[in-house]
């Protein structure tokens, strides 16, 4: 059952206006997939993964603006947004605006209230000096599950400074059990169903995930019974979680600078599993559940991330193929005796495991050699030499050296890659 059949073609054009054209079309991935755009700061990672990969994908999402509810005040931080090159991609942009959790009144006579107001005013018409036309503009709001009803006495508010602009909201799995929550639904032309999130460890051992497949099957087919159009967003990212010496939960880190942890920190590492979300977008794409008319990714993977996928991780995922590692040794002549070993991973998946590294000439001895970032020599004779290293995780498109030798003459080398 396609999309249209389920909404009508005038539904889905307000939230995704390339799915309806003037004419029939091909779609190569049944159900349309788009990505958040979520940094603060539009270093040049960021323009160049657009650049690269921007295109790729059914549509964006990007962050424009922060509000945090302090008691002294709202705390307001607009996003620099590179509005040419936004342009420039030729896909449908949505412009979202964070907001932190809030206590007070939902009144439209509040200062809050005016706050927001001005706020989604002054998004809306710079995107429009910019010449940007926007497919959606969406609020991410952490809203506790029982004040959802003063949450929709504000879309109601916002709602007619969007003129033609779509209107969606993030929505988590628990808000769906509430009867406010539908009521808030219909203020809008869609909602996103977040499924991922992480739940404070009970500690260092505790077993945590951040997107559970079960659960956001579930979370989707309860969606799906409320009649009103959703997209689902699946993670891409993770943590690393800190525990104090008593193996306590203290606080997570993920990208930007390191956080300064005090002395006997213990750490973990989370992520999200890129073969458990293939089975979701599989079922997805293949047999859309009714209502559901797109995955949204959090978030769009840029080459500095240290916690997110790889772009090629992502790209094989939407197009649900298991990620796998491609391992490669290269050998390069830094002068006529020398030879560097490197090794590079042109797959899709991360590779974690040992690695060794043989190499063979004739004619020559040698002379002399060393293991860098972890190898180490395993073995060797005139004319062999092992490198071993017992754990390497090179992620997609990452290369490193392994090492080098010195023959006593110029010689061509053989290399071969073992792996475990």
């Amino acid at each position: 059952m396609g999309l249209v059949a389920l909404f009508g073609c005038a539904v889905v054009w307000r939230i995704f206006p390339a799915l309806c054209p003037d004419g029939p079309s091909v779609r190569t991935i049944p159900l349309p997939q788009q990505a958040y755009v979520w940094q603060r700061d539009w270093n040049f990672s960021v323009r160049e993964a657009l650049n690269a990969h921007g295109r790729e994908m059914a549509g964006l999402v990007v962050l424009g603006a922060e509000v945090a509810w302090k008691p002294s005040g709202p705390q307001v931080f607009r996003v620099p947004l590179d509005y040419p090159l936004l342009r420039s991609l030729d896909r449908p942009i949505g412009l979202s605006l964070r907001m932190g959790g809030y206590s007070g009144t939902f009144a439209s006579n509040t200062a809050p209230a005016k706050v927001l107001d001005d706020l989604v005013r002054g998004m809306i018409a710079q995107a429009a000096s910019n010449r940007l036309d926007l497919a959606e503009f969406q609020i991410d709001f952490d809203c506790a599950e029982s004040r959802l009803d003063g949450y929709r006495q504000w879309l109601e508010q916002v709602r007619p400074r969007l003129g033609q602009t779509s209107l969606t909201i993030t929505a988590l799995p628990a808000w769906l059990k509430r009867r406010e929550f539908r009521a808030l639904a219909r203020v809008t032309d869609g909602y996103v169903l977040q499924v991922h999130s992480l739940d404070r460890p009970h500690g260092v051992s505790a077993p945590f995930i951040l997107c559970d497949p079960d659960a956001a099957r579930r979370a989707v087919a309860t969606a799906s019974q409320l009649g009103v159009p959703f997209r689902v967003a699946l993670p891409t990212y993770g943590y690393r979680v800190a525990f104090d010496v008593r193996g306590q939960f203290i606080g997570l880190s993920a990208e930007g600078p390191a956080s300064g942890w005090p002395e006997g920190t213990q750490f973990r590492v989370v992520a999200t599993d890129p073969a458990s979300m293939v089975g979701l977008v599989r079922d997805w794409t293949s047999r859309p559940p009714p209502g559901l008319t797109g995955i949204l990714w959090y978030r769009f993977p840029t080459g500095r991330d240290a916690h997110n996928w790889r772009w090629a991780t992502l790209a094989a995922v939407m197009h649900g193929e298991f990620p796998a590692p491609v391992l490669r040794l290269e050998t390069k002549r830094s002068n006529p005796s020398v030879t560097e070993l490197f090794i590079s991973n042109e797959g899709s998946g991360t590779y974690r495991g040992p690695v060794t590294a043989h190499v063979s000439w004739a004619g020559a001895r040698l002379e002399a050699r060393d293991g860098l970032a972890g190898f180490e020599s395993v073995g060797e004779s005139p004319e062999t030499l092992d490198l071993r290293s017992g754990w390497v995780q090179l992620r997609p498109g990452e290369r490193r050296v392994a090492g080098w030798l010195r023959l006593t003459e110029e010689r061509e080398v053989q290399s071969e890659l073992e792996t475990e």
